[in-house]
């Protein structure tokens, strides 16, 4: 029972997102015009993924926010860019081209992720921080002020990039 779909009456349901370990969801129309209040910032579904997206944000059509994630503040999701799972994107911060925001990861103030970068697990890219390339941040690690990672780089373990310092390369960091 826990994995039935509900039956969908004609052209009035579309399916979200399937959770790997959970049930199909499925959205009535009525789903996509609802919104969510809290405190005083107003937040309305993506109509790609069905994550809430606040109503001052910028998101495309052709970006994709997961049911789980959130995009707020001024934050930019643009072109194929994604945000999944439980990740935030918050205040000035700009997620696009094919750049990936994953799990519970952060990105906020400035920071720009960029080209095919991928943020996930816990890290957390702030301040005026740059993630770009195919470059990846992960696993507990903070990039922040005026940090550029780019090329292949792979930043990890608690690492914290701060300063002004450009990554370029296929280095791995852990600290």
């Amino acid at each position: 029972m826990e994995n039935e779909e509900i039956p969908k009456k004609e052209g009035t349901d579309r399916r979200v997102e399937r959770w790997a370990r959970g049930p199909v969801y499925i959205a009535s129309e009525g789903f996509w015009e609802a919104t969510l209040t809290i405190g005083n910032i107003t937040y309305h579904h993506h109509r790609n993924g069905g994550g809430w997206v606040a109503n001052t944000a910028t998101v495309d059509d052709t970006a994709f926010v997961g049911v789980y994630a959130r995009v707020e503040g001024k934050a930019q999701v643009l072109n194929n860019a994604g945000v999944e799972d439980f990740a935030l994107v918050s205040d000035n911060a700009v997620v696009c081209d094919k750049a990936r925001v994953e799990d519970y990861a952060r990105v906020c103030d400035n920071a720009v992720v960029c080209d095919k970068a991928r943020v996930n697990s816990n890290a957390v890219v702030c301040h005026n921080a740059r993630v770009c390339d195919k470059a990846m941040v992960g696993a507990w690690a903070l990039v922040g002020d005026k940090v550029i990672v780019g090329g292949k780089v792979r930043v990890g373990g608690h690492a914290k990039l701060l300063g002004d310092n450009v990554y370029e390369g296929d280095e791995l960091i852990l600290l």
